[in-house]
């Protein structure tokens, strides 16, 4: 935290330490996000998503997806960016390696999908394809 913003306010606080401020500060900073951010709006789209992430699609091998929206976890491919479908994995594979608090801990990885890259380059990706959903040229 800035120590001029402490250091001003352990000046009008001068019974409370550093430490004890610091803490006090970070204690109303939370309280107040958590308020604002569990709002019905928060309950809403929390449900309006999960339903996205149920919602099935039967992909073949060349056809194009994109990301269903709130549900893109990685870098690429962008928003509203075609990738094709290069092969539906009958076994998902299950990445063991990432830490338990990951986005990414024992996501199901069962769609290969290709795109390119910003210099033009085809590049695949291993992808959840509970995540995407069709992509189509009119949108």
């Amino acid at each position: 935290m800035n120590k001029k913003i402490l250091q001003t306010l352990i000046n009008q606080q001068p019974q409370l330490s550093e430490d004890n401020l610091e803490k006090v500060l970070l204690s109303l900073l939370n309280e107040t996000s958590v308020e604002e951010q569990y709002d019905a709006n928060y309950t809403q789209n929390l449900t309006r998503v999960y339903k996205k992430l149920l919602e099935s699609h039967d992909f073949q091998v060349g056809d194009l997806v994109k990301w269903k929206p709130g549900l893109k976890n990685k870098k690429r491919p962008y928003v509203d960016q075609p990738a094709i479908v290069v092969q539906l994995l009958e076994t998902p594979i299950i990445n063991r390696n990432e830490e338990t608090g990951s986005t990414y801990y024992r996501e199901p990885l069962d769609i290969i999908l290709g795109l390119f890259d910003d210099e033009g380059e085809f590049l695949m990706f291993y992808y959840d394809k509970r995540r995407f959903e069709p992509y189509s040229e009119k949108e």
